[in-house]
């Protein structure tokens, strides 16, 4: 019995020194990996502050909807797009990069064009901000833009209510005796002010020097009405000039992010008529009317069921179906959503 319980304890120190040298392996490894997240975690960053932004566009208007789940989908496949370093500073910033420029692509393709700025304006204050490159305050002026009242303009090119935004500007530091190097400059700011594209000029005297958004906030005093491009100036000027020039739709990129499950919605203005772009895509892939695997139903009185039997026949054997008119009606028909949904599941097997 004594040499029995020798061994049991011989045995559980053996045990107890393996496990504490595995305890001491888990840490250092958990100290690695901490380490390694750490790295990353201002692409995680960027990639949190790009979903709130886009998150928040439903207050702008209510058809700006993103799930969470289809932003996953981007995001994963930015990492996967972003190029590959050994240097894992510019790793990161290579994600970084790619995460921005994917969701920027797939936000905007769901925008009106009369919201797109506001958008990518919003975008790069928020990345800037985060990034500690401008003054909250001068963001501030610049959003709510608050006027001293009750003032009158001493200079023939500036109205009043401009004149009480310059008095407004003049309470913060770095503007101070802006309004008296107006008065005393009165000819130079003249020339800049009523110049054909004042964003495209330098500003009189030390003022050039204020920073970007400095010189944003005193255009929005000076001269509202060149704001749009300003604005627009500022964004390429931080972000790259990718994110200001316009875009045509790239069918054929928009269709290798859908699938079985991700069918591609078209919010349709005047004059706008993408079946032209689905059929020569779906020409490319076999896709056609003639091999009668290509259906198109316009939805109205009568139409749910053909819509029904066209939505079974794709699920059954891969086809593409293009519904128009989904939203002309007072409602969508509930039983052919519920035939979509389930086209959907059956279409992924």
């Amino acid at each position: 019995m004594y040499i029995h319980s020798r061994d049991v304890l011989a045995k559980a120190v053996v045990v107890m020194a393996a496990f504490g040298h595995h305890v001491k392996e888990a840490k250092v490894t958990e100290a690695k990996i901490n380490e390694a997240r750490e790295h990353y975690r201002a692409a995680a960053a960027r990639a949190s502050l790009l979903y709130f932004i886009m998150n928040d566009l439903n207050k702008i208007h209510p058809m700006y909807q993103f799930s969470l789940k289809a932003f996953s989908v981007v995001f994963q496949k930015a990492v996967l797009k972003a190029e590959p370093d050994e240097d894992l500073k510019q790793r990161v910033s290579n994600l970084i990069d790619s995460i921005t420029s994917s969701v920027f692509q797939y936000t905007t393709r769901g925008l009106f064009e009369c919201d797109k700025l506001t958008y990518i304006a919003q975008l790069a204050f928020q990345i800037l901000l985060m990034n500690t490159e401008i003054n909250p305050a001068d963001l501030d002026f610049l959003l709510r833009y608050p006027v001293q009242p009750g003032v009158m303009s001493p200079v023939d090119f500036l109205s009043n209510h401009s004149w009480g935004g310059v008095k407004s500007l003049c309470s913060m530091e770095e503007f101070r005796n802006l309004d008296r190097d107006i008065e005393g400059s009165a000819k130079r700011w003249k020339k800049f002010v009523e110049s054909e594209c004042p964003e495209k000029e330098k500003f009189p005297q030390e003022w050039k020097n204020k920073s970007s958004l400095q010189r944003l906030c005193m255009m929005r005093a000076l001269r509202p009405d060149r704001m749009t491009y300003a604005v627009r100036d500022f964004v390429e000027e931080k972000l790259g000039s990718k994110y200001v020039i316009g875009r045509a739709l790239d069918f054929a990129a928009s269709f290798e992010e859908s699938g079985p499950a991700t069918p591609m919605c078209f919010i349709l203005s005047p004059g706008v008529d993408p079946l032209k772009d689905v059929e020569k895509h779906g020409k490319r892939l076999g896709f056609t009317f003639d091999n009668k695997n290509l259906h198109n139903v316009s939805l109205g009185q009568g139409q749910e069921v053909i819509a029904e039997q066209a939505l079974d026949l794709a699920a059954r054997n891969g086809h593409w179906v293009i519904l128009q008119k989904c939203v002309s009606r007072t409602s969508f028909p509930v039983k052919l959503v519920k035939d979509i949904e389930l086209s959907l599941v059956t279409s992924l097997g």
